[in-house]
């Protein structure tokens, strides 16, 4: 008789799960069966492999599951290992929108459809596919979320978790979108002579602020904001731009009151300021 592994008394559990157990000596190979109930009237896999192993095909969701096993070889048999269990996960969320847009807006309304037996979703946006830069983590009761403001002329990436009381599902296929160009910038026709970064106006300020900065000839420009720990918080150019005096504005309703750094790069230029939000 062999000893089941994996899985055992596990919620969440995929709906294509792989069965894995002990091997057993002198056995050749394993019947295996899932049923709906302990007592194995109800079996919707009934399988024999040669491998301590076996992949199942898709389940239902959100279902309870017994399986139990026995090894065979030709000449005896025996008895069923003692059953486990385990539960399915909820159905993904399908998303809706935005996916795949290169001009949504920096204060998006991100849309999904409904999960059977969820009861809220847990929603995130990143900067990178891995979601190890997340800058959006909020469980809804909703289908929807509406979004604070976002960086200017950046990409995303959002995906979403069903959830209820004790258990959770897989999270979505991942979608992306790119926010549009910032709306705030506006370009003086003088050429100044230097590189240089001004101080943001008002200073203090809630929510909002103007910076401006100097670039004497064209070249990638990147001006970005960053709390005290050093974190990203805000991107609000990164692009080519030509020879010129630029106006950006950040909303920072976002944000936290505090202080935080401002950092402009263009070519070998570089300069950083603080300025403060009160709220």
């Amino acid at each position: 008789m062999s000893a089941l592994i994996s899985p055992v008394g596990i919620a969440s559990v995929p709906i294509n799960p792989k069965l894995i157990w002990h091997p057993s000596s002198s056995a050749t190979s394993y019947f295996v069966q899932v049923a709906t109930d302990s007592l194995f009237s109800s079996v919707v896999e009934d399988s024999t492999v040669t491998d301590t192993l076996l992949q199942l095909s898709s389940l239902s969701y959100k279902t309870k599951y017994f399986w139990h096993i026995r090894s065979m070889n030709v000449i005896d048999t025996s008895a069923y290992s003692v059953e486990a269990s385990f539960i399915t996960a909820l159905p993904q969320p399908a998303l809706i929108s935005p996916v795949g847009i290169t001009t949504a807006s920096v204060t998006p309304k991100l849309i999904w459809h409904l999960s059977s037996s969820a009861t809220s979703y847990l929603v995130q946006i990143a900067t990178d596919s891995l979601f190890t830069s997340i800058v959006e983590d909020s469980t809804v009761a909703d289908t929807l979320l509406q979004v604070d403001t976002l960086a200017y002329l950046t990409k995303y990436f959002w995906h979403v978790r069903a959830m209820n009381t004790g258990d959770s599902s897989a999270y979505s296929a991942e979608a992306s979108f790119t926010t549009s160009p910032v709306s705030g910038v506006q370009q003086s026709p003088e050429i100044p002579r230097v590189y240089a970064l001004s101080q943001n106006y008002p200073n203090p300020f809630n929510p909002s602020t103007v910076i401006s900065y100097s670039i004497p000839q064209s070249g990638l420009v990147k001006l970005s904001v960053y709390n005290l720990l050093g974190q990203k918080v805000a991107t609000l150019v990164d692009k080519v731009q030509y020879a010129g005096i630029y106006q950006v504005s950040l909303n920072a309703s976002r944000l936290a009151s505090g202080i935080y750094i401002y950092r402009i790069e263009s070519g070998k230029f570089s300069q950083v300021k603080k300025m403060m939000l009160l709220k």
